[in-house]
């Protein structure tokens, strides 16, 4: 019996193991492969031919300060074979990948000002001023920028070869949603060669790395309860308790109505507010201290005030635009960075919320979040004005302003999965 029970949870696995995504260059004098797995990607590139890639420029100039490289689109129906020069145009590849609307000259955002979008109404994110820097903030580069994150594809003997990690950096799973591929780029952007990035037969191998030289945070609800904490690591991993019974029972009896449930996101500080470190703030009082909702992307959050969000929460006044959080396997980037409820669920007022989750999920550059302030609030979809539960200033954890190991989140969450698994495999018994 344990050893079936063994064999079926070794099959479950090796069935759901995430496959690697290639892009493979082999048919046109040269070869290469761009590899993408958790977190990382690596290209290697033989230019020893010295191809002319089909173009009116020479290979010389093409390569010269080296290549530019981008995830873009791929419009080829039915056809995965690689391709040269102008079939790696904008008609069959887009522009590059851009979810969360950084907005490059080059972007395939249909709300960037873009050359492309010219002729579009609601095209009006700006793209002159877009200065890629991954460490500084990860925000400011396109999803799809390799070259803007890691820099061009300089050539040593006619060969490029290495690996590149970040803990934004797309994964498999993104890959899987829709058509996507690898477009290189001559150095003065003319598109050179390009390949679909395909499934693969070989399992992922690498692991989402965590933020670099980031701290944990902590944000204390303790005028709800002294245990009420949510806490942010760098690898991703939230965890957290919020008993909020007894206030929410306090509010109810004095006649304001309060929520059904309740959102938790990041807001910028108010200059001049009064909330501090020592302790949150409850009710109508939060309003005095809390700004702006954080939204680095530009999503158009209900309290976003980002000056691209016309009518309130219209990306470039578009009426049909409508901000999703759907955070799941593959959909990471359509939720914005803030938005935590939106990726780890509501809470319900007048039951204990634990929080613990791990993985990928896309938090914000922690030490950026030290000073904002962590509201729990009422849903735009409930109340015109905004409305707190609580607010709490962000922090840095350490173990002396927390009740809560946060390890115990990740530990709670692997055993989780692993009795799913395990229920899995006993249903197939």
């Amino acid at each position: 019996m344990l050893s079936v029970l063994l064999t079926l949870f070794i099959l479950i696995v090796a069935i759901s193991s995430t496959k690697k995504y290639i892009a493979t260059f082999g048919d046109n004098g040269f070869s290469g492969q761009v590899i993408v797995d958790n977190g990382m990607v690596s290209v290697d590139l033989d230019l020893s031919s010295q191809p002319d890639f089909g173009l009116t420029i020479d290979y010389e100039t093409c390569i010269n300060g080296g290549l530019q490289w981008h995830i873009h689109s791929w419009l080829y129906e039915n056809d995965t074979s690689e391709k040269l020069g102008q079939e790696c145009g904008p008609s069959r590849t887009g522009g590059h990948y851009d979810p969360w609307n950084a907005c490059g000259p080059a972007s395939g955002n249909e709300y960037c000002a873009t050359s492309g979008n010219a002729d579009d109404e609601y095209a009006c994110i700006a793209t002159n001023d877009y200065e890629p820097n991954l460490s500084a903030d990860p925000y400011s580069v396109e999803v799809g920028d390799w070259s803007g994150k890691y820099g061009y594809a300089i050539l040593d003997n006619d060969t490029f070869s290495g690996s590149f990690s970040s803990f934004y950096e797309i994964t498999p799973d993104d890959l899987a949603l829709d058509d996507f591929s690898v477009v290189f780029h001559c150095n003065d952007g003319t598109r050179a060669f390009c390949a679909p990035l395909l499934p693969s037969s070989e399992d992922s191998e690498s692991t989402l790395p965590s933020q670099v030289n980031q701290k944990a945070v902590i944000a204390k609800f303790n005028t709800l309860s002294d245990d009420s904490e949510i806490i942010l690591l760098p690898d991703g991993t939230i965890s957290g308790t919020i008993d909020a019974e007894e206030y929410y029972s306090e509010i109810l009896v004095t006649g304001t109505p309060g929520c059904e449930t309740y959102e938790y996101s990041i807001f910028n500080a108010k200059s001049g507010g009064t909330l501090d470190e020592e302790s949150s703030i409850n009710g109508a009082e939060c309003l005095d201290s809390i700004g702006s909702q954080y939204d680095p992307t530009r999503q158009c959050l209900p309290w976003s005030m980002d000056e691209n969000c016309m009518n309130g929460t219209k990306l470039c006044g578009d009426p049909s635009y409508e901000y999703e959080c759907i955070y799941a396997t593959g959909y990471r980037y359509n939720c914005a960075p803030g938005d935590l409820s939106g990726k780890y669920g509501v809470l319900e007022p007048s039951a204990l919320k634990q929080i613990d989750d791990d993985g990928a999920t896309l938090l914000p550059p922690t030490d950026s979040l030290i000073g904002k302030i962590m509201v729990i609030h009422c849903s735009k979809d409930d109340v015109e004005d905004l409305e707190a539960l609580s607010c709490a200033m962000i922090q840095e954890y350490n173990t002396m302003n927390s009740t809560l190991d946060p390890d115990d989140g990740a530990t709670t969450y692997s055993i989780m999965v692993l009795s799913m698994i395990i229920s899995i495999a006993v249903f197939y018994l």
